[in-house]
């Protein structure tokens, strides 16, 4: 019979700080490293969006940043604390699937805000460049795909996380056959399947959409230092985000035993795209007054040589 992930995890936590191995203490210091990071970058978020003007930076998709970061610092916290804390086994599951809840806000979250700025800079460029709106991420449909992707992962996401905690506890109190076991197993793995594959195509959906934005920019001659940005900094995190959940997904499928050393590695690769994602989104925070001074300085440069001969005249 396969070892249940939470029947480990829980005998392990219930150990107490003290008796943990030196991996799972890893473990834990990481989910730490992550959670401080996720607050500072939080706190950053809300003083940058102090000092600037409202006129020069789009509030909206900062905001939800804001929350995002938030979001991600409390389910670090969460994973973190049945660690530190001898907990029943009941509240060890209830608080570990909190962590996930929250956690899935921000794995939604971050590529949400990543195509609101895309939005909001195709609409930007096509007010700019009429002749190149047919090519950018301001259509009316553009938009729905984009939200119908992140709304079908979140509930994904929830709906797999959820199935999972009802599971454990059913083993907790109640306990389950062999049978029983492997029908639970077969449907969270279907479940996981899906999951990944939803995160797999968000990625490329975004990933796709900025790099289109982007070279049809090039093509206009148009500089957006925020679209860049997001391609630069953003884009090799949220592939990241979604080739580790494959690789882990495939990993779990072929060893289902709970095994320290992969949860380490994921804690680490997964937390650091998570906080790589959302610290390459805030970057762009000043990036806005920018384009909006660089397309005031080519306006005015292109009227200054049609004015000269006038004053010859």
């Amino acid at each position: 019979m396969h070892t249940d992930t939470f029947t480990l995890a829980v005998g392990l936590a219930k150990r107490g700080s003290a008796g943990l191995p030196p991996i799972i203490k890893a473990t834990y210091a990481f989910e730490v490293i992550w959670a401080v990071a996720a607050a500072l970058l939080f706190l950053w978020i809300l003083c940058r969006l102090t000092i600037l003007p409202i006129k020069a930076t789009p509030r909206g998709p900062y905001v939800l940043l804001a929350f995002t970061s938030l979001c991600a610092a409390i389910a670090f916290v969460l994973s973190a604390v049945p660690f530190e804390v001898n907990m029943p086994t009941d509240v060890y599951l209830k608080t570990m699937m909190s962590s996930a809840f929250i956690c899935d806000v921000s794995r939604a979250l971050g590529p949400a805000v990543i195509l609101w700025l895309l939005h909001i800079r195709g609409q930007v460029f096509g007010n700019s460049k009429p002749g190149y709106t047919s090519s950018n991420s301001a259509r009316i449909w553009k938009r729905g795909v984009d939200w119908s992707f992140v709304a079908i992962t979140f509930i994904a996401l929830i709906s797999f996380h959820a199935y999972n905690l009802a599971k454990n506890l059913e083993l907790v109190y109640h306990g389950i056959n062999y049978e029983t076991y492997l029908e639970y197993q077969k449907i969270m793995t279907r479940m996981r399947h899906a999951t990944t594959a939803l995160i797999f195509l968000l990625a490329i959906n975004i990933t796709g959409a900025v790099l289109l934005l982007r070279v049809t920019q090039k093509r206009a001659k148009y500089s957006d230092p925020v679209v860049t940005r997001l391609s630069v900094a953003a884009v090799p995190f949220v592939l990241l985000a979604a080739v580790v959940w494959l690789i882990f997904d495939i990993v779990h499928a072929v060893a289902r035993i709970y095994n320290q050393e992969g949860n380490i590695s994921f804690v680490i690769l997964d937390g650091l795209a998570q906080v790589g994602t959302l610290t390459a989104i805030a970057s762009t925070i000043g990036l806005h007054k920018q384009t909006q001074t660089h397309l005031s300085d080519s306006s005015s440069n292109l009227v200054r040589p049609s004015s000269a001969p006038n004053q010859e005249i």
